[in-house]
């Protein structure tokens, strides 16, 4: 997720991120609250986070500090851009959760610099952070559950809803092996009941 309010650098981290096979750009927005928002939908792995927002709305520590007040179930990687160089809204911005803080006026700051310093982080994000449960280890089946639950986030489903877990859960197993009696299977996996895992997936 990219919140900026400058317009030429969210186009050159959206264009640099569109050349790379291993990231992917799942909102972008110059608004703290529209970030929230995006945060529960999305549910992104990392933040790119300017907090200077004065073309949009609200600014970084807001973001953060509202973040916090979110039960999300996996935190994601808070990397902080900025033109400030105060040491106390440094030390605010990590008290509040930031990881990370990218000075912008630091002579080699480019949007490549921002995206390849997330690339390299990318194997202590994912083994930090946690991870849903829902999600197994392997690569290609966690590629797979990201691609299901964005689509399950753009058709307005909650992510804090149990069926949530459990449609993830039936379309990753159908993508794999199509199976017909996927109430059953599941069921086996969580200890409940075929009904109730039905029950669930319909509500």
């Amino acid at each position: 997720l990219l919140v900026e309010d400058d317009a030429t650098s969210c186009m050159e981290i959206n264009d640099y991120i569109n050349q790379l096979d291993d990231v992917t750009l799942v909102a972008s927005t110059n608004n703290a609250s529209t970030a929230i928002e995006y945060m529960e939908k999305f549910l992104p792995d990392a933040v790119i986070l300017d907090l200077e927002l004065h073309q949009g709305g609200g600014d970084g520590l807001f973001f953060l500090a509202q973040l916090q007040q979110l039960e999300l179930s996996k935190h994601p990687y808070i990397l902080v851009t900025t033109n400030n160089s105060s040491n106390i809204t440094y030390e605010s911005a990590r008290q509040l959760g930031a990881d990370f803080i990218l000075a912008k006026y630091q002579e080699n700051y480019s949007a490549q610099y921002v995206v390849e310093f997330l690339r390299i982080m990318k194997k202590v994000i994912f083994s930090e952070k946690q991870i849903p449960a829902a999600q197994p280890s392997e690569s290609k089946d966690k590629r797979l559950i990201q691609k299901i639950q964005h689509e399950l986030n753009l058709i307005g489903i909650s992510p804090k809803v149990i069926g949530y877990r459990y449609l993830t859960d039936a379309i990753l197993a159908t993508i794999n092996e199509p199976k017909t009696r996927i109430f059953k299977v599941l069921g086996e996996k969580y200890k409940k009941t075929d009904a109730s895992i039905e029950r669930a997936m319909q509500n």
